[in-house]
Formats: structure tokens, sequence, C-alpha cells
């Protein structure tokens, strides 16, 4: 199965009334998933949220 495959599929439970609600919500999860549309973000900060100071102690050739 083809992600076209799938995400028709997937639709398909999405939209169907005969599906469970917890099926249809899992299907649109998976969709959204597919689509992108959750994203993950991450911060970070140095001591006492301030900025992070990147040191190289490496030789660099």
């Amino acid at each position: 199965m083809d992600a076209k495959e799938r995400r028709e599929l997937l639709t398909k439970i999405a939209k169907s009334i005969k599906t469970s609600n917890t099926d249809r919500l899992k299907a649109m999860d998976l969709l959204n998933k597919m689509d992108g549309i959750y994203i993950n973000r991450t911060q970070i900060s140095g001591d006492g949220g301030g900025a992070i100071t990147f040191k190289w102690d490496g030789d660099a050739k």
C-alpha cells in the first residue's frame, strides 16, 4: 500500500458514520501526522534561561 492508498483508506474511515468515534479520531490523527500538522518544538537555553554558549575544544583542520 503506497502513501496515496493509505491516505484514501484513512479518509474513508474518518468520514464513515459506520466507524466508531474512537476509530474515526485515530484515522484523523494519523492523517494529521501524515500531513505534518503536528509540529514538535523544543526550546533550549543556557544557565538561568540565557543564551547558549558553544565552545570548541577540538583542533580545527
